[in-house]
């Protein structure tokens, strides 16, 4: 079953029912922007600001959001996840319920990835290596350079062609 609408501030909500893993919901963010949209002096910005909201929001600073997470269960770079594609970027929270708080909580922490990163200049210079070394390696990749040249094939002549997203 599922259920699908959409709030008063223009949120599209869906919701699908799963029954695995139990005692579990998995929570999405898709913001509608990816590296289409980005112009020629902003390629890599969707992936990058992808990164940064997770260095620290309003309510989360200093890197505090990862460790509430972290508090409810949920891993970094083996449960929580993120990527950027071409039309949006989302952010994938798997959230056990095994505490009744936890949400309200993880709904709270979405609001903080889609609103209020606060975006500081030496998480910028930190992140701004992660993101280099990430890229440089993503391109070494046997099986990612055929990936890149059959999408420039099939996707010629659009803003596809031109804006592969990196990481």
């Amino acid at each position: 079953a599922s259920i699908a609408g959409k709030l008063a501030n223009g949120l599209q909500y869906y919701i699908l029912e799963r029954s695995q893993p139990a005692e579990s919901v998995e929570l999405r963010l898709v913001i509608r922007a990816g590296s289409v949209n980005e112009q020629e002096n902003e390629r890599g910005i969707s992936h990058f600001l992808e990164h940064m909201v997770f260095n620290g929001t309003r309510l989360y600073p200093e890197h505090k959001l990862i460790d509430a997470l972290e508090n409810m269960g949920v891993q970094f770079g083996t449960d929580l996840n993120a990527y950027t594609g071409f039309d949006e970027t989302t952010y994938i929270l798997p959230i056990p319920l095994n505490n009744p708080d936890n949400f309200a909580k993880s709904m709270g922490i979405l609001e903080q990835l889609a609103f209020n990163a606060t975006l500081l200049p030496a998480d910028i210079d930190q992140e701004r290596s992660v993101i280099m070394e990430e890229w440089r390696t993503s391109g070494l990749s046997a099986a990612a350079r055929p990936q890149q040249h059959n999408i420039k094939i099939t996707t010629a002549g659009s803003r596809y062609a031109e804006r592969l997203p990196s990481g």
